[in-house]
């Protein structure tokens, strides 16, 4: 039997210096340090003043929808994070607590938005409303987002990360104010994540030849420009 919840518990992602990219549909956010409520975050460009906010808006696609989160998002956030195949791939707080998961919703997924910095977005069935997974695009410099994203097990195997990531991607590459305004989008995840760069490879990213060491290890690394 299935483990569900209920979407407004919706995602944000767990805490992560790097949140780097997860297996079973579970991607990488190269520059989205994600900081805990004892921890710091080694992402100068986090809070960056003067930047206007952004409304994150509601995305759809043929199966899915993408929307802003909201602050009962953390529930749902807290066991998604438990699942040990995200555990895998992320640098996760052990053990993970539920203060995590709302540190990430309330001074991340949210205060992205509010401070200018990018969009997080929860997926959800649109007729369950139930959370399925999340997609974060965050600004490296003014023209460049870096991206993220993941999904929950129950989920995965149905091609619905590469539905939603595909749909980000285009509305972050889309110029302002209908879109994000991103001149170019930067995907990495640690090699080895097949899964993760399966979707980036499936949305339609250019996969570079070789890695890079960046934060723990090495990763694969890719990027996107307009007309995707």
């Amino acid at each position: 039997m299935e483990r569900r919840f209920p979407c407004s518990p919706a995602a944000g992602a767990p805490d992560s210096r790097s949140l780097n990219g997860l297996n079973a549909e579970i991607g990488a956010l190269p520059t989205m340090c994600i900081r805990t409520a004892t921890g710091s975050c080694d992402d100068p460009g986090m809070d960056p003043p003067g930047a206007p906010p952004i409304t994150v808006p509601i995305l759809t696609t043929a199966r899915l929808r993408l929307r802003p989160f909201r602050p009962e998002d953390a529930a749902w956030v807290y066991y998604v994070s438990l699942d040990p195949q995200l555990r895998r791939w992320l640098s996760l707080p052990d053990p993970y607590l539920r203060s995590h998961a709302r540190y990430f919703v309330d001074h991340v997924a949210l205060a992205t938005a509010r401070t200018g910095q990018g969009a997080d977005f929860a997926i959800e069935d649109p007729e369950t409303e139930i959370a399925l997974g999340w997609v974060g695009l965050h600004r490296k410099d003014h023209n460049e987002v870096s991206c993220g994203f993941w999904l929950a097990a129950d989920a995965r195997g149905r091609g619905y990360m590469t539905e939603a990531f595909r749909a980000a991607c285009r509305w972050a590459l889309t110029p302002a104010p209908d879109g994000l305004g991103a001149a170019r989008l930067q995907w990495h995840a640690k090699v080895g994540n097949d899964a993760s760069r399966k979707v980036a490879e499936h949305v339609g990213l250019t996969i570079h030849t070789t890695t890079e060491h960046i934060g723990s290890g090495e990763k694969w690394t890719g990027h996107a420009l307009p007309g995707i």
